[in-house]
């Protein structure tokens, strides 16, 4: 959750008083571009295709990209509930797509998939892990392919070993990041966490606030304005980046525009508000204590929005074929965007270590960002 609906509000405004509402009204519909070779011809075999796909019964949003469509598939499952991250893999990481099939997938009840006439009774951890289900198994028979490389951020994580448990056979590996695993255990680690940088930076507004509120279990609206708090004071990101800065990264991703930063922002409150109570009971810890396929977290030691200790110890605890914990001391909760050179090239490792493809001849990522 990097910023909340207020935030974006003020700085959409005073960027389009600086001038660039004209760009606004330019780039009111977002489209993916062909990969192209240097003559300007689109590259055989490659695939860059927006579309939407009935997921239990509901219309959802699917970028897929990659340069080889052949390629190992990797499906990538944002955090929230309800905040679309698309974009900032887009910026941050688009450079997998040279060697994966990514499927970027906007979860019932986010981005670009948000409708507030959804039933919000379908929003519960059962209903969109099938969703996840049903999304793999139509792009394993679409490219052929027994498995996928199944990489989930945050909330996704849920969501995402849900299906693990299920249908273990569909997944290659998993790649966790920030991973959920007892919520109210990890909610009071962020909490104690919060209300001791708050303490000593002297926000006593804060304090007072955190106080008042007390630890977990808190109410939606409880949890959201923690969130701000935490924000405020970084403990999302190792290095948080300005607003304006986020707000450009975003919008430097072709398939997202200006008419997709308000709906973005509302999707996530309306989401979790339907399915916090549910999410706050969440214990990964007694729900699963073996899964049938090799598991990879990815750790950053600044976070204080899910506790990387519980992560490193759940795994420790879990029985799998194999596992391992990567600490990233460089990034908190946003580890793709905040060290994407390491995420990558750790990507393209664990797709070797699991036999999706041979390295040897693969030029290495480089970080093609704009930092």
């Amino acid at each position: 959750m990097p910023l909340n609906g207020r935030q974006i509000l003020i700085i959409g405004s005073l960027t389009i008083l600086v001038g660039l509402g004209l760009f606004a009204c330019w780039a009111s519909h977002g489209s993916t571009p062909a990969f192209i070779d240097s003559e300007g011809n689109r590259i055989p075999q490659s695939v860059a295709e927006e579309r939407w796909m009935t997921l239990g019964g509901v219309e959802q949003y699917v970028l897929i990209r990659g340069i080889n469509r052949n390629a190992p598939i990797l499906v990538n499952v944002h955090g929230g509930p309800g905040m679309t991250e698309r974009a900032l893999y887009r910026f941050h990481n688009a450079a997998l797509e040279e060697h994966f099939v990514v499927v970027y997938w906007d979860q019932r009840g986010a981005g670009k998939s948000f409708d507030k006439s959804l039933d919000p009774s379908t929003l519960s951890i059962e209903r969109m892990s099938q969703d996840l289900t049903e999304l793999i198994d139509r792009i394993r028979s679409e490219f052929g392919k027994e498995k996928v490389l199944l990489l989930a951020h945050s909330w996704g994580t849920v969501i995402s070993i849900e299906h693990i448990a299920r249908r273990p056979e569909t997944v290659a590996a998993y790649i966790g990041v920030g991973q959920v695993t007892n919520v109210l255990e990890s909610e009071t680690d962020g909490y104690n966490w919060l209300l001791s940088k708050a303490l000593s930076q002297h926000e006593l507004e804060i304090v007072n606030e955190l106080r008042a509120m007390g630890p977990p279990p808190w109410t939606a609206e409880q949890f959201l304005r923690e969130r701000d708090f935490l924000y405020k004071l970084n403990g999302f990101y190792a290095e948080p980046p300005s607003p304006l800065r986020y707000i450009r990264d975003v919008l430097s991703t072709p398939e997202t525009t200006w008419t997709d930063i308000l709906p973005m922002f509302n999707a996530m409150p309306w989401t979790i508000g339907h399915l916090w109570e549910e999410n706050q009971l969440y214990d990964a810890f007694t729900r699963h204590k073996a899964l049938n396929v090799p598991i990879f977290l990815m750790l950053g030691e600044h976070d204080h929005a899910v506790s990387p200790r519980l992560s490193a110890a759940w795994l420790d605890a879990l029985q799998a074929p194999h596992k391992e914990s990567i600490w990233f001391d460089t990034a908190g909760h946003m580890v793709p965007a905040e060290d994407p050179e390491a995420f990558n090239q750790e990507m393209m490792r664990i797709a070797q270590e699991v036999g999706l493809f041979n390295l040897i001849d693969l030029p290495a990522i480089e970080d093609q960002t704009d930092h």
